[in-house]
């Protein structure tokens, strides 16, 4: 993250709650390691876009790995209740993925730290979690468990 866009950032803080300017600068530190200034992420990106390149030829068993690696390291340079992490491309493949296996239990686990995150970022009443409330009602649909 360049200093320009944490200033920015830190500038127009009248309008964010503390966890909405920390998801805010957590959030410029992802687009910037996407331009390279943070490695763990930039090789979690290369190893998501791989990953895409074999789900597209058909080949998924060898996506997994590459999907579970970048999530691992988007965890480890972000934290694992990160908003960007749930949002991440290698967490979403791996939600899609253990739903379509019917391995409900590691989905469920998966989009539990989701919704864990939407509410420490946004707030529990903030209407921004119902993509993470609408994703875990799905699950449960998927069980019939309701």
């Amino acid at each position: 993250m360049t200093c320009r866009t944490a200033r920015s950032i830190v500038r127009g803080r009248s309008r964010f709650t503390p966890a909405r300017l920390l998801a805010a600068l957590v959030g410029a530190l992802f687009i910037s390691a996407a331009r390279g200034q943070h490695p763990a992420l930039t090789e979690a990106a290369q190893l998501e876009a791989q990953g895409a390149r074999w789900l597209e030829a058909g080949r998924k068993e060898q996506a997994i790995p590459l999907w579970e690696r970048a999530l691992a390291l988007r965890e480890a340079a972000l934290g694992p209740d990160q908003l960007v992490v749930a949002q991440s491309p290698a967490f979403q493949a791996l939600v899609a993925h253990y739903r379509e296996q019917r391995d409900f239990p590691r989905a469920e686990a998966l989009l539990k730290r989701a919704l864990r995150s939407y509410e420490v970022c946004l707030g529990p009443k903030n209407h921004g979690i119902a993509p993470a409330l609408d994703a875990l009602a799905a699950l449960y649909l998927d069980q019939q468990a309701y």
